[in-house]
């Protein structure tokens, strides 16, 4: 193929597949292939020039139902909201617009190659008759009958004899398409199909050199509100014939492959935006789950590898499934909710390099998609898998209990969400890797969700009436959890330190979206603007916010020329250096998520915005006569002051579209140079961001998770990693088949000399004889302690006098080695 014909064969593609998903919901069934699959056939071959390239069959179906042939390989394409006509009219401009010389020449050429379409006879008037064979035969015989010009005449001849369309739809003899006058053929109606008498011609445009394409465009909406299929067909083909006769038409980019394949939409609004991406984005998240997902299983060619089991991201992804189910969305997504459950409650019992699900396993961060353990090198552990994941199923608990099944409830999640929560409980307090799996210390998300997770989990337990003592021991270490979480916000900065106490040196300017997304992942419309849990109006929230915006407005090179007060692309923290250190589209969605979710609450209580010293700056950037106090809601200030906000949160989502192939994919990063999408592509949780995004825009409702009723206790202990330090306890002992080595000592954390229920088995995975298990215990502690073996419920301590440890200052790891004695 030449370039030229690449360029547009492939064009027509993407047309295709956008155009198609256009259509979702249409109301009436449509039944439309009034030539068969050979005229198509015909099409493809001789006017695309490649058979492998793309071929449209629309198949008889009760619903509407689509399937694009690509590349010899049949793909379902998901029907979406049929979108405002101007908005198909931007469309189909973007779509066919790559390959043209110059604006004026395509608005003349495409001006008359759209009207010319309606002379390709894809009828939908023969619908109501469901014998294929008597439609193919009236179409056929209505086409040869039809004289009203020359095209028309060697249209219809073309629909005689499929294969001679290609000879016959370009006239050799008559003036090309984009010189004869512009007419548009209206068809006859559908009670009268043969009867050529209703057909008529009109001249719209008689001087087209001086019409716009897009008020051409509109001139065709009624016409496709009533046959919009067959209108979307002859569309495609005319941007296929308008590029084949534009002699000087080349790919913009510097190949055609990256023009057609990277070629970007434009946007004017979110809601545009949010009709266009939301079912794309639904679709690729959904494809990435399971062994059936259609994209799960490329992704262990790509670079980078990320064809694994996350239990961080797999408990965000189904966070989201379980909220839309629970909406009553699609009850579909009740099977691939069970399959996650059950999922989780397997990888949960796997020993990894973490330890086992007794001894620090349950902070294992992946594993592989088989369900086994991943021994390679990595950041672990990662503490905030546990809590997001009870999280999940928790609030899959509480539909059910609402629904009357707390035999399910009980028997089956509360098992797996009680080992979550105690892992919590007894081991907030201890180092890890933060979300982003690079700073090894105490992390705001990781704290925050646990606080939550364990709060959420109080009411569960009370709801079945699980022991008093686990309500307690719970509601101790959510308070200590909440008091610590005050300590990660800087008066003197003025923002949220995402990380601190880092142990691994990692240190960092702390401006980081760990907090934003932190806000909007523990968001509690319930509890209004309140700072001590930092909802997303609050005023540490906005003024963190501020900050962390801000940090990227000079380093990256799309953000350049744009306003101080307007959205930009962001990335994770402004000093990363992950594939050169570019924006993210997760992260660049979770700026508007929160403003979105802020302008909510604000609007729902009615109790106007609370302006105080620490929320001013963010506030001064839209209005710089705003002071401290309240602005009333209902007054001209409020008014406008949300929608300069709505503007804003607007502007990054639109930030993001920008950089967002015409596909809809989703990469993990977009290059902060280009906009070019890059590492690893389809990712789940960059698809999950974006649909959450767009629900917070339309203030979707989000249940409360008790965050309002919240109050700090009246002293409080805080500081790095909590109150407590890390210990790990090695020693190196050999054993008979079914021995193993537990560990029993003097305080509470190491069980207070238990045999019947000590600490282990300790972990040999790879590293027998040595065996170990890290314990959360007391800062600046002395202990004394042993290991015992235990092989059929017999107890062997060790011999000597006991051993004694002091564990270190808070937040700190201490590491004890002993050989068996």
């Amino acid at each position: 193929m030449t370039e030229k014909e690449l360029c547009f064969s492939r064009d027509l593609r993407e047309f295709l597949r956008i155009t198609l998903q256009a259509g979702r919901h249409r109301e009436q069934a449509l039944d439309i292939d009034p030539f068969g699959k050979d005229h198509i056939s015909a099409f493809h071959e001789n006017v695309a020039h490649n058979p492998q390239h793309s071929s449209l069959i629309m198949q008889d179906s009760p619903r509407v139902d689509y399937h694009v042939w690509w590349l010899g390989h049949r793909y379902p394409t998901p029907v979406h909201p049929l979108p405002p006509a101007p908005a198909l009219v931007e469309l189909l401009r973007r779509t066919c617009d790559p390959c043209v010389p110059s604006d004026g020449e395509a608005s003349s050429v495409m001006a008359s190659a759209l009207l010319e379409l309606s002379l390709i006879r894809f009828d939908p008037c023969l619908a109501g008759n469901n014998d294929s064979g008597q439609r193919r035969a009236a179409a056929q015989e209505r086409a040869q009958a039809d004289t009203v010009d020359d095209a028309a005449t060697q249209t219809g001849r073309a629909a005689a004899n499929p294969r001679s369309y290609k000879s016959s739809f370009i006239s050799t003899t008559s003036p090309p398409f984009y010189q004869r006058p512009l007419r548009l053929l209206f068809h006859p109606s559908p009670s009268s199909p043969s009867n050529k008498s209703s057909s008529r011609t009109t001249t719209l445009l008689p001087n087209h050199r001086t019409t716009s394409l897009s008020s051409l465009l509109s001139s065709l909406w009624s016409t496709m509100r009533t046959n919009f299929l067959s209108t979307l067909v002859s569309l495609a083909i005319t941007c296929v014939v308008f590029l084949q006769h534009n002699a000087h038409a080349t790919p913009a980019g510097s190949t055609p492959w990256d023009n057609t394949l990277d070629k970007r939409l434009s946007y004017t609004s979110v809601a545009d935006f949010a009709t266009f991406e939301y079912p794309i984005a639904l679709s690729g998240l959904l494809a990435n789950i399971g062994p059936s997902g259609s994209k799960s299983q490329g992704a262990k060619s790509a670079n980078p590898d990320y064809l694994y089991m996350w239990i961080r991201d797999s408990s965000l992804v189904a966070k989201y499934i379980i909220d839309r189910y629970i909406a009553g969305s699609d009850n579909s997504l009740l099977t691939t909710i069970n399959n996650w459950v059950a999922s989780m409650g397997r990888v949960q019992q796997v020993s990894n390099p973490s330890g086992t699900v007794s001894s620090g396993g349950l902070g294992e961060p992946k594993f592989l998609i088989s369900e086994a353990a991943f021994t390679g090198g990595w950041g672990r552990p990662q503490r905030d898998g546990p809590a997001l994941r009870a999280t999940s199923m928790i609030a899959f608990a509480n539909h059910l209990i609402s629904q009357s099944n707390t035999t399910y409830v009980r028997n089956t999640l509360w098992p797996f969400i009680l080992l979550d929560l105690n892992y919590v409980s007894s081991n907030w307090n201890s180092t890890g890797f933060d979300l982003w799996e690079e700073v090894n210390g105490a992390s705001f998300f990781t704290t925050a969700v646990q606080h939550r997770a364990l709060r959420e989990g109080i009411a569960l337990a009370t709801t079945l009436g699980d022991p008093s003592s686990t309500v307690s021991t719970w509601t101790t270490q959510a308070s200590n959890i909440f008091c610590f979480l005050q300590s990660y916000w800087s008066s003197s900065s003025g923002f949220i330190v995402a990380n601190v106490n880092p142990g691994n040196g990692a240190i960092r300017s702390g401006k980081d979206c760990n907090t934003v997304l932190t806000s909007i992942h523990t968001f509690d419309p319930a509890a209004g603007c309140d700072s001590k849990t930092f909802q997303p109006c609050s005023d540490k929230s906005l003024a963190n916010l501020k900050v962390y915006v801000d940090s990227f407005r000079s380093i990256y090179s799309i953000n350049s020329g744009i306003a101080s007060n307007a959205g930009i692309a962001t990335g994770r923290y402004p000093e990363d250096s992950y594939y050169g250190g570019n924006p993210w589209y997760l992260t660049t969605f979770a700026v508007s998520e929160q403003l979105y979710r802020a302008l909510q609450v604000w609007d729902t209580l009615g109790q106007g915005i609370n302006v105080t010293s620490i929320s001013l700056p963010f506030f001064q950037q839209f209005d710089s006569t705003i002071t401290t106090g309240t602005i009333a809601a209902g007054s001209a200030k409020y008014t406008s002051i949300t929608s300069s906000i709505l503007t804003y949160a607007d502007q990054f989502a639109l930030v993001a579209a920008q950089y967002t192939p015409s596909t809809g994919a989703l990469s993990e990063q977009y290059i902060k140079s280009s906009g070019v999408p890059t590492s690893a592509a389809d990712l789940t949780w960059s698809y999950a961001a974006a649909l959450t995004m767009f629900d917070a825009r339309a203030r979707t409702t989000v249940k409360s998770w008790g965050a309002a009723s919240l109050s700090l206790p009246s002293t409080c202990s805080t500081g790095g990693g909590g109150s407590g330090a890390t210990v790990t306890f090695k020693v190196t002992a050999t054993t008979v088949w079914g021995e193993n080595i537990y560990l029993t000592g003097s305080i509470d954390a190491l069980k207070n000399w238990s045999t019947s229920s000590p600490l282990g088995p300790l972990d040999n995975t790879g590293t027998y004889p040595v065996w170990s298990i890290s314990v959360s215990v007391p800062a600046n502690t002395s202990f004394e302690y042993k290991f015992i073996r235990i092989y059929n419920g017999a107890v062997t301590w060790e011999s000597g006098s006991n051993r004694s440890g002091t564990s270190g200052a808070a937040g700190s790891t201490t590491t004890l080695t002993s050989t068996w004695k």
